[in-house]
């Protein structure tokens, strides 16, 4: 009996050792998912049946610079303009903004003889 005290003694650690490591390892593959399945189902042929797929992130997609400009032209000819600019509607807003800042706005200083006159 005192030899199989004297072996815990001298083993305890190694002995917790081994029960922490089956332990762990019974808890872990008691949490993992017991099967796999992927979230989405779809069908060929058959149009897509759950709500949008977005990547959680963005990813570029290597294009040559003759590619990018082949395809921005392709756009431009296929796709109608959806507004126009017209630069006289510009010149006379800014035109009549600057007017009406000359009126508004009075210098703060309103007769610039009147401090020489002391």
């Amino acid at each position: 009996m005192t030899r199989l005290i004297n072996s815990w003694y001298r083993n305890h650690s190694l002995f917790y050792k081994i029960l922490l490591f089956i332990g762990t390892t019974i808890l872990i593959v008691y949490l993992f998912p017991k099967s796999g399945k992927f979230k989405y189902d779809f069908d060929k042929g058959k149009p897509w049946q759950s709500e949008n797929l977005y990547a959680p992130f963005n990813f570029a997609i290597k294009k040559s610079t003759k590619e990018i400009e082949e395809e921005t032209i392709e756009i431009r000819a296929n796709n109608p303009l959806f507004f126009s600019r017209d630069t006289i509607v510009e010149q006379k807003v800014f035109q009549a903004y600057d007017d009406k800042f000359d009126t508004s706005i009075s210098d703060t200083i309103p007769n610039s003889n009147a401090l020489y006159d002391l």
